[in-house]
């Protein structure tokens, strides 16, 4: 007996120390968002933007109009989605969208409704990302734009879907 002793003593020995350089390895892993407090504090990414490949703004194609195209004749908002806008046939209506949070929206015409490209680009003041439509022909076309968080590496995420639909009637 005394030899299996021996052996459970050594492997105990080396088993401990194992054990806690695991342990602490896995506690220096990820990221705390708790303050002194332990309650969890709201962590929202600050966009700094800049030209060209910046994983910190939402649009889907990051390039900046210079110029600037021309004014649109509507220009609509996050605010307008779910309440029908009325444009006449030929007229610019632009969708205007925060940077701050990461857009999906048409990739291509929808219905009566031309894109013009670039689309989801950085307005000038690179607060907005923007969709410019040419109303081609009458009739209704819904337009569905989905917000997403923009994640930095290393932080906490919330994890949300939000989806503007607008109805856009043309006459």
């Amino acid at each position: 007996m005394p030899k299996i002793y021996k052996i459970r003593r050594k492997s105990l020995v080396l088993v401990i120390p194992l054990a806690l350089t695991l342990a602490l390895t896995v506690a220096g892993c990820g990221s705390s968002t708790t303050g002194t407090s332990g309650v969890a504090r709201d962590v929202t990414p600050s966009p700094t933007l800049t030209k060209g490949g910046d994983s910190t703004q939402g649009c889907p194609d990051n390039v900046t109009l210079n110029p600037a195209p021309d004014a649109p004749t509507l220009t609509i908002t996050q605010g307008e989605s779910q309440t029908p806008v009325t444009v006449h046939q030929g007229q610019i209506l632009e969708i205007q969208l925060p940077v701050s949070q990461r857009w999906t929206g048409p990739t291509t015409s929808q219905g009566n409704l031309e894109l013009q490209t670039p689309y989801g680009y950085v307005s000038e003041a690179r607060t907005m990302c923007v969709w410019r439509f040419i109303a081609r022909s009458t009739g209704t076309t819904n337009l569905n734009f989905d917000a997403h968080p923009i994640c930095l590496k290393g932080q906490m995420c919330p994890q949300f879907i939000l989806t503007l639909p607008f109805m856009i009637v043309v006459k």
